[in-house]
């Protein structure tokens, strides 16, 4: 009989004792002081081991198992009502971090330029942090990460979209510019500055953004070149031009000069011709001779006129050469 109670007191003892490690060994010393977590898939292995005992040990007495079993069966409901719990509260943060991380992914997805990429990154950082801060179990956990992985890809392939778009744009508007080079190369350069200030607006790689500026400035020097071109020949016709108006100004006062001689010679003639109007033998000789003397008069009038018009021409055509 002493036999028997000895033994049954360390059967007993042995579940007591596991019973005490299945409440103190499997918990996750990261929980809050206040609250304690157990690592459950440890726990409940060690539940069942526990199980086999009150099977397998043998003798206990009766009082002594009907009393750990409680213990074991209070520890296990206790146990399975916390885990229940966190299941419950991990699922319902899962579901609200999950809407969020679809609102990112939505919002990444429909941007449109940098604040638009900006404001979901924002977004999903802010989200990482519920994350941390929210009580969920590693599967949900590991769920919600793959979702947050791939809002996060979205925001990557988003950027290429929009640098990619804003590229392709930028590189045909750039190219566009030298349509104006033949024209009017100035308004080339007017559109290049136009096109320069617009690309500090758009959301291109460095490399994008180098190529375009590379463009813009090959047009740059090309109108330029072609401003060179058109002021050359504008100074060349310039100087063809005053080349011919002081030829033209010399020739004048030549013209101006003989038309003087000629007006001096006809004087001369007008004057000998009035000498013999004195001296004409009959009135009808001094009235022919008075009529060269009129035609010579007049000669001299119209020479006058046109050497006021050479007159007017040298002083317009001194005017225009400044």
């Amino acid at each position: 009989m002493d036999n028997y109670k000895e033994k049954s007191g360390e059967n007993a003892a042995q579940i007591g004792k596991e019973i005490e490690g299945l409440r103190y060994n499997h918990c996750n010393p990261n929980s809050p002081a206040f609250d304690t977590r157990y690592f459950y898939k440890d726990f409940w292995s060690h539940a069942k081991e526990i199980t086999e005992l009150f099977k397998t040990l043998k003798p206990i007495i009766k009082d002594d198992r009907e009393r750990l079993w409680a213990e074991y069966r209070n520890l296990c409901d206790k146990v399975s009502s916390k885990q229940n719990t966190e299941r419950n509260e991990s699922s319902r943060n899962r579901g609200n971090l999950e809407a969020l991380i679809d609102k990112a992914h939505i919002q990444a997805d429909s941007a449109q330029n940098r604040e638009g990429l900006d404001s979901a990154k924002s977004f999903l950082t802010e989200i990482l942090g519920y994350m941390k801060e929210k009580r969920l179990l590693k599967n949900d956990r590991e769920y919600l990460w793959e979702n947050w992985v791939r809002a996060n890809g979205k925001i990557k392939s988003s950027r290429e979209r929009i640098q990619n778009d804003s590229y392709v744009i930028a590189k045909h508007d750039a190219w566009e510019c030298s349509n104006y080079i033949n024209d009017n190369p100035y308004d080339a350069l007017k559109k290049i500055k136009e096109m320069q200030d617009k690309m500090r607006g758009m959301y291109m790689k460095k490399e994008q953004k180098n190529e375009v500026y590379d463009i813009l400035n090959r047009i740059w020097e090309s109108a330029s070149s072609k401003i060179g071109q058109v002021k050359e020949e504008k100074r060349k016709k310039h100087d063809e031009w005053r080349g011919r108006t002081e030829g033209n100004i010399e020739r004048w006062e030549k013209n101006i000069e003989k038309a003087e001689n000629t007006i001096s010679s006809i004087e001369a003639n007008i004057t000998k011709l009035e000498n013999e109007t004195d001296n004409a033998r009959t009135e009808e000789h001094a009235e022919r001779v008075k009529g060269w003397i009129e035609e010579g008069y007049q000669k001299i009038s119209d020479i006058r006129n046109s050497i006021r018009d050479l007159g007017e021409k040298i002083s317009d055509a001194r005017g225009k050469l400044g």
